[in-house]
């Protein structure tokens, strides 16, 4: 198994899950208050205060890679609220009045909502962004939002390891470790495999490999090894449909591989890989 500090940072399928819950819940309703309980958990690039969003109504609730984005109102002005879950972060909904968990450091409340929403983060490794703008936050590509027809043109800008690059979060914006590796494994790329040898047609059978795993993961619920739980508290299902990642010296799941899953990792501080050496070699 990798080590705990990269076992579970919530990656696109994740953060889809909780904006779909949160966009049900809160789009259309009014903000009494932003309190912020750690100061550090607010980003640097943020130009607007708390007090600006009190009496802003949420207008939409979306998500670009791994950050969900609640657009706001106030009178003729627009505002915006970013937040990166980072490695442990949760945002739950729960009622007025009730004990703040531990490592609770925001909480939005509403003016006819009778919940809030809590920002816990034992890590704080999580971000909550208050801006006028969202150009610091649209880096990359959303491979959901991603077309075929540019996809290719989009991945050779990463002009090195094909994983590296599906990682690369000012190109394809959400997918991380645990996504990288499940997708290389469902259509037998190995994580090494340089974008520049990658057969034309491959990069087709890319698209729909990462498209396919991400959709799985997110009608799963999200993958949760330790810590990504649901606006409602609940963890996700994915873990238990994982083929490749965390699954070193265990037999390949693909139907007629006799291979053993391996986990490389080419540098200390890169992310581990997983792969099967018989299903997914190096062209």
């Amino acid at each position: 198994m990798p080590r705990a500090r990269w076992s579970d940072m919530p990656e696109l399928p994740e953060t889809e899950v909780v904006t779909r819950a949160l966009r049900s819940s809160c789009r259309g309703a009014g903000i009494e208050r932003i309190e912020i309980l750690h100061t550090g958990i607010v980003g640097k690039l943020s130009d607007l205060k708390p007090a600006w969003y009190e009496k802003a109504i949420i207008q939409r609730v979306h998500r670009h890679g791994k950050h969900i984005i609640l657009t706001l109102l106030k009178g003729q002005e627009t505002g915006y609220l970013a937040i990166r879950l980072g490695m442990s972060g949760q945002l739950l909904r729960r009622n007025r009045g009730v004990l703040r968990l531990a490592h609770t450091h925001a909480v939005i409340s509403f003016v006819d909502r009778p919940f809030e929403i809590h920002f816990r983060d034992p890590r704080r490794f999580g971000r909550i962004l208050m801006q006028r703008s969202l150009v610091p936050i649209r880096k990359g590509m959303d491979p959901l939002a991603l077309r075929a027809a540019t996809f290719r043109e989009v991945m050779i800008r990463g002009k090195g390891r094909i994983k590296a690059t599906l990682m690369n979060q000012n190109i394809i914006a959400g997918i991380g470790n645990i996504y990288a590796n499940e997708i290389l494994f469902e259509i037998g790329v190995h994580p090494e495999q340089k974008i520049a040898h990658l057969a034309a047609d491959r990069f087709e059978d890319l698209f729909i490999g990462m498209k396919r795993v991400l959709r799985r993961a997110i009608q799963k619920g999200g993958t949760t090894i330790r810590d990504f739980r649901s606006l409602y508290g609940m963890p996700g299902q994915f873990q238990q449909f994982l083929k490749v990642y965390g699954k070193a010296g265990k037999p390949c799941a693909r139907s007629g591989c006799t291979g053993i899953i391996q986990v490389r990792r080419p540098t200390r501080q890169a992310q581990p890989s997983f792969y099967c050496p018989r299903c997914q070699r190096k062209r």
